[in-house]
């Protein structure tokens, strides 16, 4: 775990670095392509939705974690080692949901904000490696799926009485 909480160090420090600044003053600085991809969907979040939580995002992690594995269900029987990276993401994610609320609740040991984040910090940089795993195995480019959905996503949109059904493609 000590590995983990200096990678935990050095995350924190580099975002603290840029937290406080728009998309343009980001950009303007050089940033690289995920902590400007950061910064620009902060950005969104924050004019577009109330009420931004660590438990909002955990679960949309895993609604998302669960969206993938619905659309993985008809490719089953066909692709076996597929599926067992899917099961390793939402194991990462389940971690990440663990420690965040242990962590809320003060037990498991997770009393500690410093250790707490360095477990989510771990789950969430294996949700990564495993997601990118599995983008290799099924031929997709991660950084062409992360960029143009995070873009997509930026567009298109909140739901509103007149359209409620704005999620999804």
């Amino acid at each position: 775990m000590s590995d983990m909480v200096t990678i935990y160090r050095n995350s924190r420090a580099m975002f603290d670095s840029y937290a406080a600044w728009t998309p343009a003053e980001a950009r303007a600085h050089g940033l690289n392509q995920i902590s400007q991809l950061q910064v620009d969907l902060a950005a969104w979040q924050n004019t577009r939705f109330e009420g931004n939580t660590r438990e909002r995002m955990a679960l949309g992690m895993a609604e998302e974690a669960g969206e993938m594995y619905d659309a993985l269900v008809g490719m089953i029987e066909e692709v076996i080692e597929k599926l067992l990276s899917a099961l390793k993401i939402g194991r990462a994610v389940g971690k990440a949901a663990h420690a965040i609320l242990k962590a809320g609740q003060k037990i498991r040991q997770m009393g500690d904000p410093e250790k707490a984040r360095a477990a989510v910090a771990d789950a969430i940089a294996d949700l990564w490696v495993f997601t990118f795993q599995l983008c290799t195995m099924m031929r997709l480019d991660a950084g062409v799926l992360l960029f143009e959905t995070a873009a997509y996503v930026m567009v298109r949109g909140v739901p509103t009485a007149a359209a409620p059904t704005m999620g999804g493609r």
